[in-house]
């Protein structure tokens, strides 16, 4: 897997981080800068650590599923794809009353948000994937683009909530194709 799959993909499991920002700036509108900090480096690590425990967990199993592994991983990116989609278009408005995001609920959002990274560790694995430089690639784009999505979402975010989820879906779809065209070849 090249260095721009690794970033696409990267862009893609960090759009649910970065709608829930979004979320987190429209919920508490004036939002501190260390705040919005805070919120970005949870974000950013729970999407770094996940594909790392994936990946090792996916290399246990490596050898039994390598001459399935382009399906699986077309199987495991069109489900993250297709769910952040679903999630996009079925999901209810938030109250439009400011309120303060407490540190347990972004603990809470960070690790839900990086169940998505724990499978694309898995999709890593099957691909072979040196996965710390990968990883880190993913926290850094989690962290600027969540840092970002505080403040759009203090600006605009009733705008850009749900398109950034469908944009995220679309990337892991597109990807998703791509490795399974690859692997039939």
């Amino acid at each position: 897997m090249n260095l721009l799959l690794i970033i696409l993909i990267g862009i893609g499991v960090a759009m649910d981080a970065s709608a829930v920002a979004v979320t987190d700036g429209m919920v508490e509108r004036q939002i501190k800068w260390q705040k919005a900090l805070f919120i970005a480096l949870t974000f950013s690590m729970f999407q770094g650590v996940m594909p790392v425990i994936g990946y090792y967990f996916g290399c246990i199993f490596t050898g039994f599923i390598h001459d399935i592994a382009h399906y699986l991983s077309f199987v495991l990116l069109s489900f993250l794809g297709g769910r952040l989609i679903y999630q996009a278009l079925t999901e209810k408005e938030t109250s439009p009353h400011a309120q303060k995001i407490e540190t347990k609920t972004i603990l809470l959002q960070g690790f839900a948000t990086s169940i998505d990274a724990l499978l694309v560790g898995l999709t890593f694995a099957l691909s072979k994937v040196k996965i710390y430089r990968a990883s880190l690639i993913i926290v850094l784009i989690t962290f600027v683009l969540s840092f970002i999505s505080v403040y759009l979402g203090c600006l605009c975010g009733w705008f850009l909530k749900d398109k950034a989820k469908v944009l995220g879906g679309l990337i892991l779809l597109a990807i998703a194709i791509r490795v399974l065209i690859e692997g039939l070849k």
